[in-house]
């Protein structure tokens, strides 16, 4: 199983720098499931551990190995509980990583709590409305080639990356792929270097977008760190008069360029600049050798659904928020936590 970003030690190096001491994060072993957890605290001096997108089987997947797997589910999950006690944990609160989720055919928060109770009736678990996403959009790379062997990201590069790539266009719906070929004529340019004052012109993009889509950001302070990091891509979108239209912020770990933030103003997307950064995205998650180009969070109910359901990806899930409550006051916080 290949890690999803929040269980790569490149993530949780990060994370810690932007918490306070009374956070916490490290990881556990055992049966040969492998999860890095991340400690919050919560109300009446209780801690809580976040286990997003895993635990992760360190074996292959195997259909043949189902029974074998979900023996060593018990024995991890009951160690891990355990070690939870010792350290005076009131609550797991888990996400299955997306590939158990699809192994197990776990598609709901239902069918998580249904495995869990089945593995064990000792557990006390208790299925909560999700504070992480729980369903992402990921593409394929596979089918993607950069015809040119010097990568940059001007407009001439991506014109001839998208004419290169017609047969992977060809499976996108035609609103898609017309509003990336139209992208392409209006003259845009990508600003790809991470200096202070495009980290903030970024920043500034991002609070209006936020605004009028009703979404939170993390503070200006998180983005300067995740700057900092080798892993982390920030680009703005500017116009033929180099004003800032747009920003995107990637992410590269384990098998994936993420796409984290996103913003645009109405110039942007009257141009299509949120098809011209989408496109710079595949282009750079191909030449990184990347197996997935992933949207980031898919939500149905919210109005960017319809846009990302364009590029016809794979909806995957994280089947979650299962708390797992320990001791009695545990088992009481699980119910609102």
């Amino acid at each position: 199983m290949a890690k999803y970003i929040y269980q790569t030690t490149q993530w949780q190096n990060f994370w810690l720098k932007t918490k306070d001491k009374k956070h916490f994060c490290a990881e556990f072993n055992s049966h040969n499931f492998e999860i890095k957890f991340y400690q919050y605290p919560w109300i009446l001096n209780q801690k809580i551990w976040f286990l997003p997108a895993g635990p992760v089987y360190q074996k292959p997947l195997e259909p043949s190995k189902k029974d074998q797997i979900l023996t060593d589910l018990v024995g991890f999950l009951g160690d891990l509980k355990d070690f939870a006690k010792k350290n005076k944990i009131s609550v797991l609160k888990l996400y299955f990583d997306w590939e158990f989720s699809r192994f197990m055919d776990l598609k709901s928060q239902s069918d998580g709590l249904t495995l869990l109770k089945k593995l064990d009736s000792k557990f006390w678990v208790k299925g909560r409305k999700s504070f992480m996403y729980q369903q992402i959009m990921q593409l394929a790379t596979d089918e993607l080639n950069i015809a040119n062997p010097k990568f940059n990201l001007d407009n001439d590069f991506l014109s001839n990356f998208f004419k290169s790539n017609q047969s992977f266009w060809l499976q996108r719906n035609k609103t898609i792929r017309n509003q990336t070929k139209r992208s392409l004529s209006n003259n845009w340019n990508l600003e790809t270097l991470k200096s202070p004052e495009n980290i903030q012109e970024s920043y500034k993009i991002l609070l209006q977008t936020s605004a009028r889509q009703g979404f939170n950001i993390p503070s200006k302070e998180y983005f300067i760190e995740l700057a900092k990091q080798d892993f982390s891509y920030f680009w703005l979108l500017k116009n033929s008069e180099q004003k800032v239209v747009g920003c995107w912020i990637g992410l590269g770990l384990g098998d994936r360029l993420v796409n984290l933030y996103g913003g645009n103003t109405p110039e942007s997307f009257v141009g299509f600049g949120p098809n011209y950064l989408h496109l710079a995205g595949l282009a750079l998650c191909k030449h990184l050798g990347f197996k997935y180009y992933d949207f980031g969070g898919y939500n149905q109910t919210e109005t960017t659904a319809k846009f990302k359901d364009g590029y016809k990806g794979e909806v995957v899930n994280f089947v979650g928020n299962l708390n797992i409550g320990i001791g009695i006051l545990g088992k009481a916080l699980s119910l609102f936590c």
